[in-house]
C-alpha cells in the first residue's frame, strides 16, 4: 500500500536578525504614550487591497482554510506551528529592533494620530537560532483577532522561508490578509504557490519498494531511496529489499549515486544513471519505474525518511 507523506520541516536561517510581524503605533508627541495599533498585515488588506475583514474570523477557520488549499503546505504548517508554541515565551516588554523585512508601501495618514506620529514597531521577533522575543505590551493591547493573525503570520512565513526561501515577509503578510478576509478561498489559493509539482516532490521523498510486475518471480523486488533537496528531488541510492525488510535501513557499500529528478509535463520523473535511462511515472497515487530494456517496477510498499 502506498501511503502519502509530509517529510519534516528543516528550519533555514533567513536574515541576521530574525524575523517577525508588526505594528503601526500611533504615539502622542509630548508623552510618547501609544494610542492606537494597527497590526500591518490586516491594514494592509483593508487599505492597500481593499478587502473586507471578517471580524468573526478566528485562527481554528484560518487553519481550516489553509488545510483546504493544500495538503502540503498544511502539513508543514503544522510543524512550524508546534515548533513556535513551542518557543513562544511568557513575558517581554522591550521594544524590539525593527526588522528589514516589511517592505510596505502604505502607512496610516497623518491626521489618524492627531497630536502624535505613526510609527512602525515590532511585535514579534523569530529569531535565527529560533527563540522568538515579544513585546507584550504592544501584543496585550492588540485585539483577539490581531492577535490570531500575528500568530498566523510568524508560522506561515516560517513555513514560506522554509518552502520558497522569502527574503521578506510581503507574500506572507497578502496571504495572511486574505485568509481573514471575507474572500471564499478559490478567489485566492494561488497565492500559495502549491503547484501539483510540489505536491508530488512531496509525496515522493522516502524508501519505496517495487516489484516487477512483469516478472513471474514472487520475490523480484528492489528498494530506491528518493530526497528532496532545495525542492529538487533526487534518487539517492538502491539496496536490497531483504536487508530493507529487516531492519528498515538502505545501505550500500561505497558512495551511493545520486541522480536529480525531472517532472515533466507527462508526469515523467526522467533520470540518467551510469547505464540506464530509467523512466518514473506518477498512475495516481502509486509510482513505477520503466528501464529501457521494458522492465516495469511497480510500487508495492512505502516508509517515510
Amino acid at each position: 500500500l502506498v501511503i502519502g507523506i509530509f517529510p519534516l520541516l528543516c528550519f533555514a536561517e533567513s536574515g541576521t536578525k530574525g524575523n517577525g510581524g508588526g505594528v503601526w503605533v500611533c504615539r502622542e508627541s509630548n508623552t510618547y504614550k501609544v494610542k492606537e495599533l494597527k497590526f500591518v498585515d490586516l491594514y494592509e488588506m483593508k487599505d492597500e487591497h481593499q478587502l473586507e475583514i471578517d471580524p468573526s474570523m478566528t485562527m481554528d477557520i484560518v487553519e481550516s482554510k489553509i488545510q483546504a488549499i493544500s495538503e502540503v503546505f498544511y502539513k508543514e504548517y503544522l510543524k512550524a506551528k508546534a515548533q513556535f508554541v513551542a518557543r513562544w515565551p511568557n513575558y517581554g516588554d522591550s521594544e524590539l529592533t525593527i526588522i528589514n523585512d516589511s517592505l510596505w508601501s502604505i502607512h496610516p495618514k497623518r491626521e489618524d494620530c492627531p497630536n502624535g506620529k505613526w510609527e512602525y514597531e515590532q511585535v514579534v521577533n523569530f529569531k535565527d537560532d529560533m527563540n522568538i522575543l515579544v513585546n507584550f505590551n504592544h501584543y496585550d493591547a492588540l485585539t483577539r483577532l490581531e492577535q490570531d493573525a500575528l500568530k498566523v503570520h510568524e508560522i506561515i512565513y516560517l513555513v514560506r522561508r522554509n518552502l520558497f526561501k522569502d527574503k521578506d515577509s510581503i507574500k506572507t503578510r497578502k496571504i495572511v490578509g486574505h485568509l481573514f478576509s471575507t474572500l471564499s478561498i478559490d478567489m485566492y489559493e494561488d497565492l500559495f504557490d502549491i503547484s501539483r509539482e510540489v505536491e508530488i516532490k512531496y509525496k515522493l521523498e522516502g524508501y519505496w519498494v517495487f516489484r516487477n510486475i512483469l516478472s513471474s518471480y514472487r520475490l523480484d523486488y528492489f528498494v530506491i531511496k528518493i530526497v528532496r533537496k532545495n525542492n529538487d528531488i533526487y534518487v539517492v541510492e538502491t539496496c536490497d529489499y531483504k536487508k530493507f525488510f529487516y531492519d528498515y535501513k538502505c545501505i550500500r557499500t561505497g558512495t551511493p549515486k545520486e541522480s536529480k529528478l525531472r517532472l515533466s509535463k507527462r508526469e515523467y520523473w526522467l533520470s540518467t544513471h551510469t547505464h540506464n535511462s530509467v523512466k518514473y511515472r506518477i498512475n495516481g497515487k502509486e509510482l513505477e519505474f520503466q528501464y529501457p530494456s521494458g522492465s516495469v517496477f511497480s510500487a508495492v510498499g512505502y516508509k517515510p525518511l
